[in-house]
C-alpha cells in the first residue's frame, strides 16, 4: 500500500475500517457544506 508521509500527516488509501469514520463526517452538514456535490448526505451503513 502506497503512503505519503509529511511532518504531521500520513496519506494512505482507504481501508474498510475507515468506513464508519467516513460515514460520520460525510453526514455532518458543517463539513459537507464546503465539499463538492460528491458528498451529498445523509449516508447510511446499508
Amino acid at each position: 500500500m502506497a503512503r505519503i508521509y509529511g511532518e504531521r500527516i500520513v496519506l494512505r488509501e482507504y481501508q474498510d475500517t475507515d468506513l464508519e469514520y467516513m460515514k460520520n463526517w460525510v453526514n455532518d452538514p458543517d463539513i459537507t457544506a464546503n465539499l463538492s456535490d460528491h458528498f451529498l448526505y445523509p449516508h447510511s451503513s446499508y
